[in-house]
């Protein structure tokens, strides 16, 4: 179950009930079962070469959003792939003119913070757009979501120094 040397780790986060986690690796990707502890899914991506920096995950569906690192040619930073584990592919992708801080997913958004502002796309094939929030200076993507399946709020940094905004996604315009 351990990693081995030569997959350096860039990202670990937990899905929204703390069931499972994710590693971004160098050349793709780690989930594990939290208990017992056990290795889910591994899978090196093609096409990655500078590794996931990012990977979010959505409960226990199949659906990963994964961001590269740097200026990797297929998933740079400023990119988002939805990835299917099911059928081992990209299904949808979301490019930005800058780099992408972090990801989260509901069961029908995915919400991207960059460096100030926040882009809400419909989890939809292929994702729409929905809304434009603006925050502070935000290089360390500090986006958290209830961990509730209706009513979900997106709590943010504001644009007022030492204050946050708080949405409830499912009034969004």
């Amino acid at each position: 179950n351990r990693m081995s040397p030569n997959e350096d780790l860039l990202f670990v986060g937990f899905n929204q009930d703390h069931g499972c986690f994710a590693c971004g690796t160098k050349f793709g990707f780690i989930v594990y079962n939290s208990y017992p502890l056990k290795v889910k899914q591994r899978r090196v991506v093609p096409g990655i070469t500078c590794g996931c920096s990012k990977v979010e995950m959505l409960y226990r569906c199949n659906f990963l959003a994964l961001t590269g690192n740097d200026n990797c040619s297929h998933l740079p930073s400023t990119k988002v792939g939805i990835w299917d584990c099911e059928t081992r592919k990209f299904v949808a992708d979301l490019s930005f003119s800058s780099e992408v801080r972090r990801v989260r997913l509901t069961k029908d958004m995915i919400i991207i913070g960059l460096d100030r502002m926040i882009k809400v796309f419909s989890f939809t094939r292929p994702p729409s757009q929905i809304k434009v929030l603006e925050t502070g200076l935000n290089p360390n993507g500090l986006i958290s979501l209830s961990p509730t399946y209706q009513n979900v709020k997106l709590v943010y940094p504001s644009r007022t120094s030492g204050s946050v905004c708080i949405v409830d996604l499912s009034k969004l315009d």
